[in-house]
């Protein structure tokens, strides 16, 4: 018992320490959290795979999850919310203009080089496909004006109609659009002054999330991408969901969380969700379930926090953004090319087409991750004058 009332008093010395210091303070990373990235970044390629490039292997009838891999993009936004405010809420709420001007750099540092490369490598794909018989299938998704919007990271503000160029790259901008803003809500989030007050809020932003997911998003979180007008879905869904994570993040400083049964919990959110799969509540409850593994990585010792803490995911975590940013890219040129095969191809053939496809889509994430956005992320930080404390990386998508 004395040893336990030492820890806690330790933990919270900890907190109050770091609430004090104006300069964020030294922080290592979460490996848990990194792991979460990979979840989100594989779940989405699933998604993505098996409705260009996989789809003759039928793969979300034998995992009917990858239905649902949209909710990846959420996933990585209520994260994005969390370690931000973990890594810059007290930096950013000084509204310095130094410090603001740094937290921006720091934003475009980690990634614009491999929006910048993706977008670049489809204009070659775009100009040199037609003389070797590659086509793009919707030519209109390549006009010069919808590059632009892409190249300043404005195109899910509303300057563009709909998805175009390297279509993943819709949540970067979104992600922009809420690191613009995120000053403001770290003022906010600095006057949370206790826990009654952050379970508050965090409750009400819920509240609001909920009434917005049944009566704006239609009990569907899937941007209406063919409606057209679809950034007032994904501005509001970034919006929320980011503010959401950075509540979370807010009320975990306030609570001691490290005793909490968060395996049963977690499990219990999941078997939830799964139990609402068939139902208008399905998105709302995966989200929430998200929202609680979030919270069980950040706390080490539970078996979430271990399983997510695994080598393989911490590593495919590392390099989840590159993955995510290069696996469309991939499917519009080799996914076709394989798909073709197929479709003809014995079933063994074509699990084993499969499984070497999925492998090069990684095996170029991780060359992108080494090659491209890891030197250029460093690079442009040294350039920028941007130094970062003593510690491992947190992990930020």
């Amino acid at each position: 018992m004395q040893a336990a009332a030492r820890d806690l008093a330790l933990h919270r010395a900890v907190r109050s320490v770091a609430a004090r210091d104006s300069v964020a303070p030294a922080l290592s990373r979460i490996d848990a959290l990194t792991g979460i990235r990979a979840v989100a970044a594989l779940w989405v390629v699933g998604f993505h795979f098996v409705r260009g490039g996989l789809t003759p292997l039928h793969l979300e009838q034998a995992f009917p999850a990858l239905n649902y891999g949209y909710l990846g993009v959420d996933l990585f936004f209520l994260l994005s919310g969390f370690i931000i405010s973990y890594v810059h809420q007290r930096d950013a709420a000084s509204l310095s203009f130094r410090l603001v001007l740094r937290f921006y750099g720091l934003r475009l540092a980690r990634m614009y080089p491999v929006h910048l490369l993706t977008l670049c490598g489809l204009v070659v794909v775009v100009l040199v496909g037609p003389r070797i018989g590659f086509t793009p299938t919707h030519p209109e998704d390549f006009r010069a004006v919808d590059f632009v919007y892409n190249l300043l990271l404005v195109q899910s503000w509303g300057a563009s109609d709909d998805i175009h160029w390297n279509f993943p790259a819709w949540s970067i901008s979104c992600e922009w659009f809420a690191y613009l803003l995120f000053p403001l809500l770290a003022l906010g989030l600095n006057r949370i002054a206790s826990k009654r007050q952050a379970a508050f809020w965090l409750g009400a932003e819920m509240a609001i999330f909920a009434l917005a997911y049944v009566f704006f998003f239609r009990c569907d979180l899937d941007n209406k991408f063919d409606g057209g007008n679809f950034s007032q879905f994904a501005l509001a869904r970034v919006c929320l969901e980011f503010t959401a994570g950075a509540l979370c993040y807010r009320l975990a400083e306030f609570i001691d969380m490290r005793a909490w049964p968060w395996t049963a919990v977690v499990l219990a959110a999941i078997i939830g969700a799964a139990l609402l799969t068939t139902t208008p509540a399905r998105d709302l409850a995966i989200v929430g379930a998200f929202a609680l593994a979030i919270l069980a990585s950040s706390v080490p010792g539970n078996l979430v926090a271990r399983l997510l803490s695994l080598p393989p995911l911490v590593y495919l975590g590392e390099i989840s953004y590159s993955l995510y940013m290069v696996h469309v890219p991939i499917r519009m040129t080799l996914g076709k090319l394989v798909e073709s095969r197929l479709a003809v191809a014995s079933t063994a053939g074509a699990w084993a087409m499969g499984l070497g496809f999925c492998l090069v889509t990684i095996a170029t994430a991780a060359a992108t991750y080494h090659l491209v956005e890891a030197p250029a992320r460093r690079w442009l930080r040294r350039l920028a004058g941007a130094r970062l404390p003593n510690a491992r990386p947190v992990a930020v998508r």
